[in-house]
């Protein structure tokens, strides 16, 4: 067995010195003020372990050193790990490097790394990141809460403490005008056309490109507190210098919510928005969430409601309040309505209680057109031969004609050679009676060949007004039956000359018995 030795019994102050009293050993020195003082180079094939700290005034290569460093001057010329906190003055990195911990340095003017360096924690900067031998290019912290990019020296993007995105923005100058809301992202370029183009390439249902316009009533990122009636959801805005101090807004189309939120269900509104030669721009056009259009009105009614407008050729030319107009100088237009072949088309008239008041109707199984007036009753047909109808399907017969029956009373179909009216024919004996139906029209004609009398057996209508024309044919004398009153209390006298007209003007006055009618005539004429 060998016994152990005393390694003072081995010393060699030039070489090999230990301190017995201080339990000190030293290589190379002769006075070890540590547990193991070396002077000179150490050289390891190993790996270097310290629990506490290891202080080195150079260090060449680092693998395996797992304990703090705490120098003036490290250099690594292959991958080094630091495990804790490394507090250096100057750091010369070869290889990769990995400080797991934090790297502090002072009075370091540059850090000078031909690999990769790693920080596992925080890098602190107190402004600019340059790109190497490109020091007009980097990344800045100019102010708190602030972040910025320059190339060339000048400033292109920057994000600032409300949190804007600011693309190619002058800064010093504000927002791009007094009047416009502050933007989230802005984009100039004096010399060349500012496009933002969303570019997809894919296939597929959901292979697209989209613009979103967000919204939220809550005050925290990803919130999703609902939107309430009239909040503008949305906007794009189109704004040009006007040459004196400011931009202003010239066209517009924004989103509105047209009622509060609430799970899946969010009506909204398109408007768009023109200037007419102000500073502001004014409602022009508005998609409801019906789906209804508005012209120049807030509140569409119709598929289409157009509020009111002027001649693009005659501005001075009131169109009125809901025309349409299709105006053209040199050229033609129209205005087209579609529908089954089974179906209607309409064009409604209405007054402002929403109240359809008369229509014209084209009816596509019959190929008719039909004119509808007060509250939707028929009054006009064109059938698809040409036929005309009046109040109805209502034709004539063969040799009639349309025949007015004067103020307040509708036209109506009358024999041609009656003259428009109501024929009729005395009986040549004496003493004919000459009924007339005041139910078919308010015009009545009688040719008299010999003496009668005229009377009525139908009731009309109470306060409607009619004409009897009177024809003498030879001599003829005319009575009235006492339906008829006149204001003079007695029958007028009435010409009895050959070819002589006479007229009598007379109101339904009353119901008296059943199927007669009480007449207040009127005065006698002679058109003789």
């Amino acid at each position: 067995m060998t016994r152990a030795r005393s390694l003072s019994l081995l010393a060699n102050e030039n070489v090999f010195t230990v301190d017995g009293g201080n339990n000190r050993i030293g290589i190379g020195s002769a006075t070890p003020d540590a547990k193991l003082d070396i002077q000179g180079n150490i050289e390891v094939a190993g790996i270097i372990t310290a629990a506490a700290g290891f202080a080195v005034t150079y260090f060449g290569d680092g693998s395996g050193l797992t304990g703090v460093a705490s120098t003036d001057n490290i250099v690594t010329g292959t991958p080094a790990t630091f495990n804790n906190q490394v507090t250096i003055q100057n750091l010369y990195v070869g290889a990769a490097t990995t400080i797991q911990g934090t790297l502090s340095y002072e009075d370091v003017t540059n850090v000078d790394s031909i690999g990769i360096i790693t920080a596992r924690s925080h890098v602190s900067i107190a402004d600019s990141i340059l790109h190497t031998g490109d020091t007009d290019t980097s990344i800045r912290f100019p102010a708190n809460d602030t972040f910025t990019v320059e190339t060339a020296g000048g400033e292109r993007l920057r994000i600032d403490s409300s949190g804007r995105l600011l693309q190619g923005k002058d800064t010093t100058k504000g927002s791009t005008g007094e009047n416009v809301p502050t933007y989230c992202t802005e984009i100039a370029d004096p010399f060349n056309p500012n496009v933002l183009e969303i570019a997809n390439n894919g296939t597929g249902t959901n292979s697209y490109s989209a613009l979103v316009l967000s919204r939220s009533d809550g005050t925290t990122v990803n919130s999703h507190t609902a939107v309430d009636s009239g909040d503008k959801i949305g906007e794009v805005i189109f704004v040009g210098a006007d040459g004196a101090d400011r931009f202003n807004n010239a066209a517009s189309i924004a989103a509105f919510a047209e009622a509060d939120f609430t799970a899946n269900n969010c009506p909204g509104s398109l408007r768009f928005y023109t200037n007419p030669g102000s500073d502001t721009a004014s409602e022009r056009l508005r998609i409801s969430s019906s789906g209804d259009v508005g012209v120049s009105t807030a509140t569409p009614r119709a598929r289409l409601c157009v509020s009111s407008g002027t001649s693009k050729y005659n501005p001075a030319a009131s169109l009125g309040s809901g025309a349409i107009a299709c105006i053209e100088s040199n050229g033609t237009v129209g205005l087209q309505f579609l529908s089954g072949n089974t179906y209607n088309n309409y064009i409604y008239f209405g007054d402002t209680d929403s109240v359809t008041t008369g229509s014209i109707q084209y009816s596509h199984s019959a190929n008719h057109l039909i004119f509808n007036v007060n509250g939707g009753a028929e009054r006009l047909r064109i059938a698809n031969n040409g036929e005309i109808g009046i109040g109805g399907a209502n034709y004539g017969t063969a040799g009639q004609v349309l025949t007015s029956n004067g103020s307040g009373s509708a036209v109506s179909w009358e024999d041609a050679s009656g003259g428009g009216g109501i024929t009729t024919e005395a009986a040549t004996p004496s003493n004919a009676v000459v009924q007339i139906n005041l139910t078919d029209a308010t015009d009545h004609k009688i040719t008299a060949t010999g003496i009668c009398t005229i009377t009525s057996t139908t009731a009309g209508t109470e306060g409607q007004s009619h004409t009897i024309r009177i024809v003498n044919s030879g001599i003829a004398t005319v009575g009235f039956s006492t339906y008829f009153l006149f204001p003079s209390g007695s029958v007028p006298s009435l010409p009895t000359a050959d070819g002589a007209v006479s007229i009598i003007s007379f109101t339904v006055h009353d119901s008296v018995g059943a199927g007669c009618t009480q007449l207040l005539a009127g005065a006698s004429l002679n058109f003789s």
